[in-house]
């Protein structure tokens, strides 16, 4: 998506010249899902 200009390509286009991934995206989704493990709203109230 980043070299369609979907997204803007500076940052989501990148990949990385070794392996050959885009690196940038593989960063990005590690801090989505990590703030949506360690903020998830359901369990705050919960009471077993």
């Amino acid at each position: 998506m980043g070299r369609d200009n979907v997204f803007p390509e500076r940052i989501f286009g990148y990949v990385h010249p070794k392996w050959r991934t885009p690196a940038l995206n593989v960063i990005m989704v590690g801090i989505v899902a990590l703030s949506a493990a360690v903020l998830r709203p359901g369990d705050r109230h919960r009471v077993d």
